[in-house]
């Protein structure tokens, strides 16, 4: 079995988007994102071991590769910020990074691993993040998973960023 068709199976239905934040300020995209990660947890509980490697490197690879090959990514509309609960994402299979870092982020709580939400911003001119990924931490060594990113294990040079621990 296809882990697409695993996932189909594994991956608690949903009625269509859900709508976390509309028309949220930075500050409150924010909240809503972490808030959606707490709310979200335990949706992909069946599904996320199914992920798992013998080493971490290849388990985030394939949390990355799962997420990002499986979901197209879609800027949200001007002037409104979704964020999808992981069931939601995968019916819709399309989303934003808000919902992808949900979704990562939802994958790693259940394989036990540690992660930190990333959000960062690119214009020094601005003082507020305009992107959202996942970051986990080993032996000290920064591993990105970012799904809207080219490539696995790398990010974009930001010019600020916001760290959100999630291991508590």
């Amino acid at each position: 079995m296809s882990l697409q068709q695993l996932a189909n199976k594994l991956i608690p239905s949903s009625n269509g988007l859900t709508v976390l934040k509309i028309k949220g300020e930075t500050g409150d995209i924010i909240a809503e994102v972490l808030s959606a990660f707490k709310d979200s947890r335990g949706q992909l509980q069946q599904f996320a071991p199914h992920l798992k490697a013998d080493t971490l490197q290849q388990t985030l690879y394939n949390v990355w590769k799962f997420w990002k090959f499986q979901i197209r990514y879609q800027v949200d509309p001007e002037g409104v910020q979704w964020i999808q609960e992981p069931k939601a994402l995968w019916n819709r299979k399309v989303g934003d990074c808000k919902s992808l870092s949900v979704a990562v982020m939802c994958t790693l709580y259940e394989l036990g691993i540690k992660a930190s939400f990333r959000f960062t911003c690119y214009n020094p001119a601005i003082d507020f993040p305009t992107h959202v990924y996942v970051v986990v931490l080993n032996n000290g060594i920064e591993i990105p998973v970012d799904c809207v990113w080219k490539e696995f294990g790398t990010q974009k040079d930001y010019k600020k960023k916001w760290d959100y621990n999630m291991t508590s």
